[in-house]
C-alpha cells in the first residue's frame, strides 16, 4: 500500500464510509474477495486484509498462495 496523488485510469476505484482506495491493475486478479478493514489496538493500528481465495500465508504477509481452482 502507498498514498497516491492522483488516479491512474486503469485502476479500479472503490470507496465507502469515506476512505477511498485505488488498486491498480496487476493486483485486481489477486484481490477479488478481499475485505479490507483497519484495525486499532492498544498497541497498533493497521489495515487487515481478509482473502477467501488465500490457502496459506507466511508470518510477514509477503507470500501468499491461493485455493486451487477446483478447490476455492
Amino acid at each position: 500500500m502507498d498514498y497516491v496523488s492522483s488516479v491512474n485510469p486503469l485502476d479500479e476505484v472503490v470507496e465507502q464510509d469515506g476512505a477511498r482506495v485505488m488498486i491498480a491493475p496487476m493486483a485486481q486478479m489477486f484481490l477479488i474477495g478481499t475485505e479490507i478493514d483497519y484495525e486499532t489496538s492498544l498497541l497498533e493500528a493497521k489495515f487487515t486484509f481478509r482473502n477467501p481465495n488465500v490457502a496459506e500465508a507466511c508470518g510477514c504477509g509477503e507470500s501468499i498462495k491461493f485455493k486451487d481452482a477446483t478447490t476455492a
